[in-house]
Formats: structure tokens, C-alpha cells, sequence
């Protein structure tokens, strides 16, 4: 199988300007700024040593992804210039490590790789992709767990095209329910 991670990383690179900054179109026409910051890449021989020590293979596609940047931000919002978060946190390979021992609370076939927006992290299901589904992909909100049936870099994909929105949410907005859920106060 061939990878696109990358190219949609690239992709998103060549809309930020030289501050890593870009303007985002939201929901009924608000304009927002954002940053994106991306760290250095994590080497072969990083990513084999963390497999071995957790004991956790990786996805492939998560893989490419951590040999470009071993971890990033997209999307953090600004707010007269200075960065309120808000984004994708997408975790290095030691934040990963941390964040496995810190989270005792998450079930054990559950390994977080980044959080996002109000606090929800995404996991890699190991039961789903030993299982060799490439839906593997969950999100939990602290109090769920909810199948995003995906992968790691059509979730990115979709992230980026979505402009950092719930894409994943779409779905249950209908017409008959968005303008009572998002405009009730106006």
C-alpha cells in the first residue's frame, strides 16, 4: 500500500506562510488564523527501538508519518497573534511513551497518539489493527470510545481539508437539527 501522508503534509506546508500561519474558512463564513509547528523526524532505528521497548507495533501509516515529523501541531488558533491551542497535538514517539504511562484509565488495546480540540485523544485500537482492519482509528472523549473508521492518514487528510474541524461529527448535523443546535441563541 502506498502512503499519501506526506503529500498531504507538503500540501498543508505549502498554504502556511513563513511563520507556519494560515488563514482558516469555518463554519458559516468565520475566519479564523491558525499555526501549524512540525517537529524533526524520528529515525528508523528510533521508531524499532520504541516498537521493542513498548511492545507495541505501530501502524505503517503512522510510521511515515513520525519519519517526516516525530509529532506536530495543526491548526493551534491565534488570537491577536498568540497561539490559545485548540489544535490537533499530534504526539512524538516519547510523548506516546508518557502518555501510556500516565493514562492507566485507558483500556490496555488503547495507545494514544495525539489529543485534540476540547481534550479527546486519539488512539490506535491494537485488537483492530492486529486484526489487519485499517479502520482502526478511535477517539475518546473521556467518557466514550467512538470507532472513527479510519486510519491515521485519512484522518490526517480529512483534518486538513475539513480546515481543523470535527469532520468526523458532520454526520448527525442534518438539516433539521444544525440551526436549533448552533444558531438556538440568535
Amino acid at each position: 500500500m502506498k502512503h499519501f501522508i506526506a503529500a498531504t503534509l507538503n500540501g498543508l506546508k505549502k498554504l502556511l506562510n513563513e511563520k507556519n500561519e494560515i488563514t482558516l474558512l469555518s463554519r458559516e463564513g468565520d475566519v479564523r488564523e491558525a499555526v501549524c509547528n512540525f517537529n524533526n523526524p524520528a529515525s528508523e532505528e528510533e521508531i524499532g527501538e520504541f516498537e521493542e521497548r513498548t511492545a507495541i507495533e505501530l501502524p505503517s501509516d503512522y510510521k511515515e508519518f513520525i519519519k517526516i515529523h516525530n509529532g506536530a501541531d495543526i491548526f493551534d488558533l491565534l488570537y491577536a497573534g498568540c497561539n490559545i491551542g485548540g489544535g490537533l497535538h499530534l504526539f512524538s514517539l516519547n510523548e506516546v511513551e508518557e502518555s501510556l504511562k500516565k493514562l492507566t484509565y485507558l483500556k490496555k488495546e488503547h495507545v494514544p497518539i495525539a489529543h485534540l480540540l476540547e481534550g479527546s485523544l486519539l488512539l490506535v485500537d491494537q485488537k483492530i489493527l492486529k486484526a489487519n482492519n485499517r479502520n482502526y482509528l478511535v477517539l475518546f472523549s473521556g467518557l466514550e470510545y467512538k470507532p472513527l473508521n479510519s486510519n491515521f492518514e485519512l484522518f490526517i487528510d480529512r483534518f486538513v481539508l475539513s480546515q481543523g474541524e470535527n469532520f468526523w461529527e458532520w454526520p448527525i448535523y442534518t438539516a433539521e437539527n444544525y440551526y436549533r443546535l448552533f444558531q438556538a441563541n440568535d
